[in-house]
Formats: structure tokens, sequence, C-alpha cells
């Protein structure tokens, strides 16, 4: 039996294809300055006959340094209660964090400057051709981004210049055009603009400090079968340890 993941939306799918898109995005934005907000939206995971595979609700908020949180309620692998985890990029500390309360645990990784250079200053037109299609949601102009990636990996993105370029619509599609292929889709449901309440970004100072693997032991140790991360943190663990050896602006 394969073994459950419980984080699957910061290993893999959409999160991968975000991060793939905007390095490939040129830097140094012309658009008006980006607004702090907070956003609902939905992700629905489908497999590749259509049927969902696993759905949620997030909560993303970003303030006015460019800082940014997403929330996911999940469900705990026993079904005795939900937990809210967090995964916070922390511009003026220069620090990612994942927040998990069921282990009580903190996982901190330095932001490079590259990283940092990407959240503060979005990309020309949001990285899209100068022609690109554009329409209104939810009130904001957006503009359509699309990209193909190696290992038959498709994104296609309508992001707000107004909000910094981010994407208030998203799908993405991994396996081969002719199909089958899966696909994720995200979809922004509300936006309230304004500074987002300074809690959504506190680390609580009971959190322990783990590397993702040792956070991923201790989530299975609670809850066997299950894990945080894919192949038990291992590949997390090479960034992890990988960042202690440099600075968070190199």
């Amino acid at each position: 039996m394969r073994r459950a993941i419980h984080v699957v939306s910061l290993t893999a799918g959409v999160f991968i294809v975000t991060f793939l898109a905007f390095r490939v995005a040129k830097v140094r934005s012309q658009d008006p300055p980006a607004r702090s907000f907070v956003a609902t939206l939905s992700e629905t995971r489908y497999k590749p006959d259509g049927s969902t595979f696993t759905r949620e609700d997030v909560l993303h908020a970003v303030r006015r340094d460019r800082s940014q949180v997403d929330v996911f309620r999940k469900e705990l692998p026993d079904r005795s209660g939900w937990e809210y985890l967090r995964k916070i990029l922390n511009v003026s500390a220069g620090v990612d964090v994942m927040v998990e309360p069921a282990t009580g645990s903190a996982v901190t990784m330095p932001m490079g400057k590259k990283q940092l250079e990407l959240l503060t200053r979005p990309a020309l037109n949001c990285g899209a051709p100068a022609n690109a299609p554009t329409k209104t949601l939810l009130g904001y102009t957006v503009v359509r981004w699309y990209k193909e990636f190696p290992l038959s990996v498709r994104a296609e993105e309508w992001r707000a210049p107004a909000l910094g370029c981010y994407a208030l619509y998203d799908r993405s599609e991994m396996g081969p055009k002719d199909g089958p292929f899966s696909y994720n889709v995200r979809e922004v449901l509300f936006v309230a603009e304004g500074e987002p309440p300074l809690t959504f970004f506190d680390v609580p100072s009971d959190l322990k400090e783990r590397s993702p693997s040792q956070a991923d032991s201790e989530f299975e140790r609670l809850f066997p079968g299950h894990h945080l991360y894919v192949e038990g943190g291992a590949r997390a663990d090479q960034r992890y340890y990988g960042s202690r050896q440099a600075t968070p602006n190199k």
C-alpha cells in the first residue's frame, strides 16, 4: 500500500509549477505597486479520469513588505480533529517557515537573494507576453500566463498585476497532452484588500525546530503510515541543511 502523504500541496503539484513559473519570469516590474490583501481559494486535484482526488480550502495573505502565508485546513489522519498548517515566506526576516501544529514543529529555511527578489519585484506584465489575453476576475484585470515544462507539465495562470501578479485562477496539468493526465485547479473565491493580521505570520515560541525528515518522523510516530513529505523529507532535507551553509542573501 502506498504511504499516505498529508501535505501534498507543499511538495508537489501546483507549488512546483508555481516555483518554476516564477523562475522563468524576468524581474523588474513596471506595473503599479502591489497591494496587501487576504484571499480565500479552493484547490482541487483531479485524477486522470476526471474524478476528484482531493479538495481543500486555503487562505492566502500578503503583507505590505510582500511577505506571504498560506493557511491549509487539514483533517488529521486519525480523524480526531483538524489542524491549520501554515507555510510562511517572511521577507523581512528572510526565512521560509512551515508551522505544523500536530507535531509541534517549525521547519525553517533561509531564503536566498533570488527568492527574495521574486517575491518583492514581480515580473513585467506578470511574465506574460505583451500581447497576452486579459480579462476581469473578481473585479481585477488579469493577464494570461502559460508555460510548458519538462516531464509533461503544463501550467496556465490568470495573474493580477494589482495583487503582485497573484494568480486568481490557475490550472496545472501533469501527463501527456493526448492523455490521460491528472490536473490541479486553484481558484480564488474572495479578495479583501488591507494588511492581514500579524498573527498569520507568528511562529509560536513553544514549537520545536525540526528538519523536514525529523518533522516527518514525528508525524508518522503520531499517525502510523502517514507522512508530511514525499520520500520522508529526504529531498527537503537537502535544501534545509544546504541553506544553513549560506547566508540568506546569497
